[in-house]
C-alpha cells in the first residue's frame, strides 16, 4: 500500500480552495456548496462511493440547478483537496487502500476514525501511522487507558469519558467499516429528494411511524422538551450496525428511561413493541443504502429476523411482576409474526421464567 499523503497546511488549503472557487463561481457554485453536498451524503449513507455521489447530484440537489454544470474533473479536484483536509467531517479513502482487489475508485465515509483496528480481520490495513488518523487514534487510546485506570473513580471516569468523546465524537472502528460495507453489498441506492436536509445530523423524516412514536414517548412520561432528543437517540440505535435487531427493544427502552419515560404494564409494553417494530421497519438505514427495511423487502424480497432475546431490563420487569409472563405469552402467540420468530420469543420467555 502506498504511504498516505499528509494533510495540507491551512494556508495551502486556503490557496487550493480559492483556486477551485475561481472555476466554480462562473457556474454559480462554490467550494462550500460542494462541501455541504458531500457532507450531507456522508451523514446519510455513512459510506458511499464517490462515483455514486457524482451520478446522483442532479437528482439529490433539485433546488440547485447550477450543479448540472459541474464537470467530473471539477468534482474530482474538490475531492482530492478535501481528502487532505483534516478538518472535514468525512473522510475520502481510496478503494485500493481498503481492499486487496480494490480499483481506482474512492469512498466518502462519515467520520471514519481509523482507530483500534482488528489485526484478525482478513482485509486488515494498518492505518495507525496515518498522518490524519494517527493523532485521532493516539487520543482515543490515551483516553481509553485513563478510563480503565480510573474505572473505580466515578468522577475521573466521567472526566475521561468526556475527553474520549471530545477526541472521537463518532467512533466508527475499522472493523465496523467492513461490516457496514458487507451489509450494503448488492443493494440498490436510495436517493433522497433533497440530500441537503441531512446536512443537519439530527434531521429525520417526519413519517407517520415517527409521529406515533413521539406521541407514545409523551404518554410514557418523556417531557415534551426531550421528545426530539429521545427520538434522535432511538433512531441512532436503529441505524447502529453494532446493535443486533433482537437487542433493539432493550436498548431503546434504556433511551426512554434515560429521558424520564417509563413503560408500565403489559398493554403499554405491547404497544411499545408494536411501535418500535413499525419504526424500525420504516427507518432509512445506512446498511440498506438509504432504503427502509420495508422498502427494500418490497424491492428485493426478504423477511423479519428469525431470533429474539429479552434484555436484562425486561427480565427484571417480569421477575418483579411488573410484566406478566403469561399475558406476554398470549400476546406473542396471537401476534402476526413468522412461526420461527414466535418460537424464538417463546423460548426466550421460558428462560426468563426459569431465572
Amino acid at each position: 500500500m502506498k504511504k498516505p499523503k499528509a494533510p495540507y497546511a491551512s494556508s495551502t488549503l486556503k490557496c487550493l480552495y480559492s483556486k477551485l472557487n475561481l472555476e466554480l463561481e462562473p457556474l454559480g457554485l462554490d467550494v462550500d456548496m460542494l462541501d455541504d453536498f458531500v457532507q450531507a451524503c456522508a451523514n446519510f449513507y455513512q459510506i458511499i462511493e464517490a462515483d455514486e455521489v457524482w451520478k446522483m447530484k442532479d437528482q439529490a440537489l433539485p433546488k440547485i440547478s447550477a450543479i448540472k454544470k459541474v464537470t467530473r474533473d471539477l468534482f474530482d479536484s474538490f475531492l482530492s483537496i478535501a481528502a487532505r483536509d483534516a478538518e472535514k467531517g468525512y473522510r475520502i479513502l481510496l478503494d485500493k487502500d481498503l481492499f486487496d482487489d480494490g480499483g481506482d475508485g474512492r469512498y466518502i465515509v462519515y467520520e471514519l476514525l481509523l482507530i483500534a483496528p482488528n489485526p484478525d480481520y482478513p482485509d486488515y490495513r494498518d492505518f495507525s501511522a496515518h498522518p490524519i488518523f494517527g493523532e485521532e487514534q493516539k487520543r482515543y487510546e490515551e483516553c481509553r487507558a485513563e478510563n480503565e485506570e480510573n474505572e473505580e473513580n466515578e468522577e475521573n471516569e466521567e472526566n475521561n469519558e468526556k475527553a474520549y468523546t471530545d477526541a472521537s465524537p463518532e467512533i466508527v472502528t475499522y472493523k465496523d467499516f467492513y461490516t457496514l460495507q458487507e451489509q450494503r453489498e448488492g443493494k440498490p441506492l436510495y436517493v433522497p429528494k433533497d440530500i441537503l436536509k441531512y446536512l443537519d445530523e439530527d434531521y429525520y423524516e417526519r413519517t407517520p411511524q415517527v409521529a406515533a412514536a413521539e406521541s407514545f414517548l409523551r404518554k410514557v412520561g418523556v417531557p415534551n422538551a426531550d421528545v426530539h432528543s429521545t427520538m434522535i437517540a432511538i433512531l441512532a440505535d436503529i441505524c447502529d450496525i453494532k446493535i443486533p435487531t433482537q437487542d433493539l427493544p432493550e436498548t431503546v427502552m434504556a433511551d426512554i428511561e434515560e429521558h424520564g419515560g417509563k413503560v408500565k404494564g403489559i398493554q403499554q409494553y405491547q404497544r411499545y413493541l408494536d411501535l418500535m417494530m413499525d419504526l424500525s421497519n420504516n427507518t432509512r438505514l445506512p446498511s440498506n443504502r438509504g432504503f427502509t427495511p420495508n422498502e427494500l423487502r418490497a424491492k428485493m424480497g426478504g423477511g423479519l429476523p428469525k431470533k429474539f432475546s429479552f434484555g436484562p431490563g425486561i427480565q427484571k420487569s417480569m421477575n418483579d411482576g411488573a410484566l406478566d409472563a403469561e399475558k406476554t405469552r398470549s400476546i406473542i402467540m396471537t401476534a402476526n409474526l413468522p412461526d420461527e420468530l414466535k418460537a424464538s420469543m417463546l423460548s426466550e420467555l421460558d428462560k426468563v421464567k426459569k431465572f
